[in-house]
């Protein structure tokens, strides 16, 4: 700590002298690309004199303290010469090359930093010897703005030892992020308020307090600095030349020739289905016995209990001897094995897989993650708990009231930014998807919001729809598929919440209520799947809904196999799907009882690009699109996608799928 400072105070009083009166006559704005590649210092760059040595070699810059040298090696910019102004994206490559374990409670760093109206703000690969208590890693990355306080400082444990850096401001918002090669995208790990002064960009190595008797170097490639591109989904793909903005595909696959990028693209050739021709049956979940309950029944979470292998997790009963249990598609239960140290364990959501997600409900709460036999570990601290994991192991969870935090599928823990700036009072996530992108919601001073956060961990308000005054109450923003698209409730007040659907640009659209509905009452849904089906239910009376693609509501009990002896569907609780089945986990009614059930329907067998139904897709059909192509809004035999319009996409799918017989 005491190097860090020292440098610091080195770092401020340099840019306090460099930004004086010399700067009355500013260079342009700097765009500024190097890869080393020449073997010649920049003489713009300044590096620290003495012992150190800074050299380009191989295609690299070289930073290197030698044995017996204590001194720190910085490499800056003269602000005479570089001048980065307004919004900008700085990012730079590391490679650890010689950093060797250390002693005595010594560290070593690897940094690059902006200072901003003597400021600084830095990202840090460290390497220590022993934890520190308030950044309890041997190896991590350390993020921090004004203050390099490992207790105020953001820490993320990783075993990298070459990665990537950035630091970009919009306005005066500063965020700081590392690559994350599992996804592979930038992921935001730490955001603060800066001012608008010109910025001077620097990067250095140091270490602190152990022997000094090694060579330690640190390599830096691909320094980048440039305007600021809108970037969602950290992919390094730009949104405007992005074709899935939403989710990371740095590869920009594209099978069917759209232009829409394969994760984004809906059904990606295949042919929409009528919902209405869906039947569902109806497994009935076993009620385990429990006798720490005294009764016979169980609890469904209302986060993200049920997934396309039919899968549904809960609890056997309530607070205070609840015991976590995973039901199979046959509705049998297993219980879910106890925390080691905690009690009161209760799943919220689950994957394709069978691991789980939820928490204890003991000790102010911890998350918890269940694996696929049922083996649970404890993720974090003192947590309200995990609220869904999807299909590819991203977990998003809670910390008390007022912070939400992101596992990725490598297990490190951020946290995910909110509107806390405004007051936060509470905040709840509830759903994520296999890219990342989560959402839930906040409650401000300023207002309530549906927040949703991309895979970067930059997020945006989810807006409301057209009419709905502010000052509302979110009932919740219940659910996100792997398009980005997302689902949830509006209400001026707790008695009437208006279901909605967000597109994945953001652009709401209220959903209709169920034929018997209360329009007073409202309705909620809880989930949405990949084919842009919604789940849910009308608040008054019960009634279980399914919203298609097109928004339009059908009751879910006119859904049911006529031969299961259900009478209707009450609350619904979840839902998901894969290429074979839609899954849904819901109150169902019998006469005279009622009982918490999985219905499965299989997905209709389509054909895509077969407009005339034969089976095969020949030049028929593309004479049908073609013959249609410019018809909107209409039920033409060209409109293959089932979006109302012939166009380019309807061309794509049946020239992608040119001579398939199915």
């Amino acid at each position: 700590m005491t190097a860090t400072y020292r440098f610091l105070q080195r770092a401020a009083l340099a840019a306090a002298t460099l930004l004086t009166p010399a700067l009355l006559a500013q260079p342009p704005c700097t765009v500024l690309f190097d890869d080393f590649e020449d073997g010649v210092l920049d003489p713009r760059f300044g590096i620290t004199a003495g012992c150190p040595t800074g050299t380009e070699t191989g295609g690299r810059l070289e930073l290197a303290l030698a044995p017996g040298c204590a001194t720190n090696l910085s490499y800056y910019p003269d602000p005479n010469q570089i001048r980065i102004c307004g919004d900008f994206d700085a990012r730079i490559d590391f490679d650890l090359v010689s950093f060797p374990a250390t002693t005595g409670n010594a560290a070593r760093w690897a940094s690059f930093g902006v200072n901003i109206g003597g400021q600084n703000s830095v990202v840090e690969r460290v390497v220590r010897d022993v934890p520190y208590s308030c950044a309890p890693y041997i190896n991590y990355y350390k993020l921090w703005s004004g203050s390099s306080d490992d207790c105020t400082s953001t820490s993320i444990a990783t075993d990298d030892t070459t990665g990537r850096m950035r630091i970009t401001r919009e306005g005066t918002t500063l965020r700081m992020f590392f690559w994350d090669e599992t996804i592979p995208g930038w992921l935001l790990a730490h955001t603060s308020v800066v001012g608008t002064d010109d910025a001077i960009a620097f990067f250095y190595t140091n270490r602190c307090c152990g022997a000094e008797s090694d060579l330690q170097v640190i390599a830096l490639d691909n320094l980048r600095i440039g305007p600021l591109l809108p970037d969602a989904d950290g992919d390094e793909i730009a949104d405007p030349n992005d074709n899935c903005p939403y989710a990371a595909n740095p590869d920009q696959a594209d099978s069917d020739g759209d232009g829409v990028g394969d994760i984004c693209d809906m059904f990606d050739g295949v042919a929409p289905f009528d919902v209405a021709d869906l039947v569902f049956d109806v497994v009935p979940l076993q009620s385990p016995a429990d006798p720490a309950c005294g009764i016979l029944g169980h609890v469904i979470s209302s986060t993200d209990p049920v997934s396309a292998e039919g899968y549904v997790v809960g609890a056997s009963c309530s607070w205070p001897s609840a015991s976590a249990i995973r039901w199979d598609a046959d509705g049998v239960p297993t219980y879910l094995a106890q925390v080691p140290g905690h009690s009161t364990p209760i799943a919220n959501g689950v994957n394709d897989s069978g691991a789980a997600v939820g928490r204890v409900l003991d000790g102010g709460g911890r998350p918890v993650r269940w694996n696929a036999t049922g083996q649970a570990t404890v993720i974090g601290g003192a947590f309200l708990g995990a609220a869904a994991i999807s299909d590819t192991g991203w977990i998003v969870g809670q910390l008390q009231a007022s912070s939400m935090h992101r596992w990725t599928p490598g297990g490190a823990l951020h946290q995910l930014g909110t509107f806390g700036g405004e007051g936060g009072i509470s905040e709840s996530v509830a759903d994520i998807n296999d890219y990342g992108v989560a959402v839930g919601s906040t409650r401000t001073v300023n207002g309530n919001r549906a927040i949703r956060w991309w895979t970067s961990g930059v997020y945006e308000e989810l807006p409301p729809p057209a009419g709905v005054p502010g000052g509302f109450l979110v009932v919740g923003t219940d659910g996100i598929n792997n398009h980005a698209e997302a689902c949830g409730s509006w209400s001026p007040s707790p008695g009437n919440p208006t279901p909605i659907r967000w597109a994945a640009d953001g652009t709401p659209t209220t959903l209709p209520l169920p034929p018997g509905a209360d329009p007073v009452q409202g309705g909620v849904p809880v989930g949405i799947d990949d084919y842009g089906l919604i789940a849910g239910h009308a608040r008054g009376p019960l009634l279980g809904a399914l919203w298609d693609r097109g928004n339009n509501v059908h009751l879910l009990g006119s859904l049911l196999d006529p031969n299961s002896g259900a009478t209707g569907v009450g609350e619904v609780f979840g839902i998901d799907s894969n290429d074979e089945y839609i899954r849904i986990v819901a109150t169902v009614y019998f006469a005279g009882t009622n009982a918490t059930c999985l219905l499965t329907a299989a997905v209709p067998t389509t054909c895509p690009g077969d407009s005339d139904g034969d089976g095969t897709v020949d030049l028929t059909d593309l004479a049908n699109v073609l013959a249609d192509f410019g018809t909107p809004d209409g039920d033409s035999a060209g409109d293959v996608d089932g979006d109302g319009d012939v166009d380019l996409t309807d061309l794509a799918i049946v020239l992608a799928h040119f001579g398939a017989n199915c």
